[in-house]
């Protein structure tokens, strides 16, 4: 069973709850440990500030993204002619954006382990661990590993420097957080994807003209398979 409890400390960290890259080389613990811990943190102050570097991470990508599409950070021209307006302007809101990010990490400290190993090939174990910061919320997962804060924000940083941070969203109907894959996965499950949908009168007309398409498209597939079926068949010869 899943144990939650608010944490007073991350002393004696073991070495299975460290920050190392063996769990993280894909992301995949990243994204298991991370939508864990929000959808058991959710209503605490762990939770607003996680979910608030998350959205503002999105929100300086999504800037960053629109500006390289728009060539704000390019100028053509002599040296020393004056930056259009609007691309300082441009430049000035990415700016903006990214500040908060930056500042959020100075909540976090961060302090590298070294482990001799006895009975490994590998001997030292390198690895980070967090401090517990105020408000602190702690999971356990089921294999009794516990997952604070800190640790959620790593996992937030390492996935937004896999390009993967946008996969982790929450559902439209329950609002739980999930991972998409595929990456248009907007569910946590089919019973939230059906109760959308029934919901919602936009969402609902679109999934009846879809059906509507997919019926005329399946009987005029049967209408041109029909006449092919009715051809006699040629009889096959039989060698003796």
């Amino acid at each position: 069973m899943k144990r939650e409890e608010k944490s007073k400390g991350s002393a004696n960290r073991t070495i299975e709850e460290g920050q190392h890259q063996s769990l993280t080389v894909i992301g995949e613990e990243d994204r298991i440990v991370l939508i864990e811990w929000l959808n058991a943190a959710v209503g605490t102050k762990s939770y607003e500030r996680v979910s608030k570097l998350i959205r503002n991470i999105r929100a300086a990508d999504a800037a960053v993204d629109s500006a390289l599409r728009d060539r704000v950070f390019i100028h053509v021209g002599r040296a020393g002619d004056i930056i259009p307006a609007e691309k300082r302007r441009r430049r000035r809101e990415v700016d903006k954006l990214l500040l908060p990010v930056s500042r959020a990490f100075a909540e976090y400290l961060f302090h590298p382990r070294l482990t001799c190993i006895l009975f490994d090939k590998r001997r030292w174990w390198f690895d980070l661990f967090g401090e517990s910061v105020r408000s602190d919320y702690k999971f356990t997962r089921p294999n009794g590993r516990r997952v604070y804060e800190a640790d959620a924000v790593f996992g937030v940083l390492r996935l937004a420097s896999y390009r993967s941070l946008d996969r982790i969203r929450e559902c439209l109907t329950c609002q739980k957080w999930l991972y998409a894959h595929p990456s248009h996965k907007k569910f946590c499950n089919s019973a939230c994807q059906l109760k959308y949908f029934a919901s919602n009168p936009s969402q609902k007309e679109k999934r009846a003209a879809y059906m509507r398409r997919y019926r005329i498209d399946q009987k005029e597939k049967m209408e041109r398979a029909l006449p092919v079926a009715r051809q006699p068949r040629t009889p096959s010869t039989v060698r003796p």
